[in-house]
């Protein structure tokens, strides 16, 4: 059984994509110096600008996870003492967790996810609510190919997004049906 995500872009039997970004930044730059149109810089400078957002948007999700991985490792200790000011100490309580059990609970894409993932789980009280959140991912997995050839197991986002679970406190007063 293969995976349909593979590695790295060798092991694809692609070119790294340093390559992809690499030469045309080199050339683009020795072409910026050798040209001495205004006209012609001035598109080398919008196409080299332009292509640059484009592989920053394509190859730019490694590098998300790598930025958050330092903020993290720098703000870790500021982060949750500020957390602590406004919502408390981070509790985990076992009727507020957010899990697979609770998301299939939901009934939330009824038979549309095989797998769950949780990150940045939170639990704490703000104004006399408590509550959870943390950012959930439901994701499809099944399997595609031909007995033959051999399958792989690949999967597809469904669900990507926060999660936020609140507990209600009724008082007395309002259970007795008075206002």
């Amino acid at each position: 059984m293969r995976s349909c995500q593979s590695g790295s872009a060798a092991s694809r039997g692609g070119l790294p994509p340093g390559f992809w970004l690499g030469w045309p930044a080199q050339s683009g730059t020795v072409c910026f110096f050798a040209v001495q149109d205004a006209l012609l810089r001035a598109i080398l400078v919008t196409v080299l600008f332009f292509g640059g957002v484009c592989c920053a948007a394509v190859f730019g999700g490694g590098a998300q996870k790598k930025l958050k991985a330092l903020v993290h490792g720098q703000l870790g200790d500021f982060f949750r003492s500020e957390w602590e000011k406004t919502f408390g100490p981070d509790i985990h309580t076992p009727e507020m967790r957010i899990d697979e059990p609770f998301m299939r609970a939901l009934h939330l894409l009824d038979g549309e996810w095989e797998t769950c993932s949780v990150e940045n789980f939170h639990e704490g009280e703000y104004g006399g609510v408590h509550f959870s959140a943390a950012n959930v991912r439901l994701d499809h997995v099944y399997q595609r190919g031909t007995p033959h050839e051999g399958f792989e197991t690949c999967s597809s986002m469904v669900f990507r997004g926060l999660v936020l679970r609140c507990a209600a406190h009724v008082s007395a007063a309002a259970s007795k049906g008075s206002c």
